[in-house]
């Protein structure tokens, strides 16, 4: 069993802190329930080939940026805040306002999570039942946001 990351809306909150876009990547991968629910032209182009994973690396021109609306950005937004991401990995890179050095934003670094106290028992290895239960309150959490 696999979980692809929820992303948290900082990461989206720092693409759009950049001023200018230098690179953005993205990594995607099949999800197994509702995959039609949520297209875009990178699910397209894996179907088409009937792929499982896809990468996307595109590079602005020297000088120049990426399109914060458009593009590779947008899809990696897109994809970000569906209710079912699929995700594996996506980075941005560029500069701030008023920032010179260049700035790696990585969609792993931004991944929704929680820690909980599961019970144990007297050598301290968790119950089984307490991780499950806990896991199904967060899957729960999760699909409510």
């Amino acid at each position: 069993m696999e979980f692809l990351p929820k992303i948290e809306r900082e990461f989206l909150e720092e693409i759009n802190s950049f001023e200018r876009i230098r690179i953005a990547s993205i990594r995607v991968t099949k999800p197994n329930a509702s995959w039609t629910d949520h297209y875009s032209d990178l699910s397209d182009l894996m179907d088409a080939s009937d792929g499982d994973k896809a990468s996307l690396d595109i590079r602005a021109a020297r000088g120049e940026s990426l399109r914060k609306n458009n593009g590779i950005v947008k899809v990696i937004k897109d994809i970000a805040e569906d209710r079912y991401p699929y995700i594996e990995e996506a980075a941005v890179t560029g500069t701030r306002q008023n920032e010179i050095a260049e700035t790696t934003v990585r969609s792993k670094s931004h991944v929704v999570h929680s820690r909980v106290i599961v019970e144990a028992d007297n050598t301290g290895a968790a119950y089984d039942t307490s991780i499950r239960k806990k896991l199904l309150e967060f899957l729960l959490s999760w699909t409510s946001v």
